[in-house]
């Protein structure tokens, strides 16, 4: 039978996957309190959450926030879950960031937009520029074909003015 306790944290972690835009998992094993609370408050910054819960609750609150059930690679030792609510991946790249850094946290899998992603592609999507920067580079990609066809007309509108001086009746 499950205890008050168990049923609000299964419903305080439906209500974070409900909000969370990214949603990843890591195995903290070994990982020192120092460390974690290290890592939790640089997330925190980032309006970011990041729990330890528990597999089969945390499954259970998946289920009920539509997201499925869980891998089992993913329900597999102790898990601790980043929420995510905003659409770019800077709490992410923390994650891989202290991961690189710190043998002891492993990222398991995670979801982005309820869509399952394996770790690999946690860290392909960490790996990613950041958003502005993104927008940045299509900004100046569709950009500099514009200004090359304006340089490029007016070369020919120049071309076409010296020739046309070269010709004129009234030039000594």
């Amino acid at each position: 039978m499950p205890t008050k306790k168990k049923k609000e944290i299964v419903k305080t972690t439906e209500e974070k996957l409900k909000q969370a835009q990214v949603v990843v998992f890591t195995d903290f094993t070994g990982l020192s309190t120092t460390d974690f609370e290290e890592l939790r408050r640089k997330l925190e910054e980032k309006e970011a959450a990041f729990t330890v819960v528990k597999n089969t609750l945390l499954n259970l609150a998946c289920v009920r926030a539509n997201y499925g059930t869980l891998n089992p690679s993913v329900a597999r030792g102790p898990t601790a879950v980043l929420f995510y609510p905003k659409e770019d991946v800077e709490a992410v790249k923390i994650i891989y960031e202290f991961s690189k850094r710190n043998e002891n946290l492993k990222i398991k899998g995670g979801f982005l937009e309820k869509k399952p992603l394996s770790s690999q592609e946690i860290t392909t999507l960490a790996r990613l520029p950041a958003r502005k920067e993104l927008l940045a580079r299509i900004a100046r990609e569709t950009k500099a074909p514009a200004a090359n066809l304006v340089t490029v007309l007016q070369m020919n509108t120049r071309n076409l003015v010296n020739v046309l001086r070269l010709i004129r009746p009234d030039r000594n």
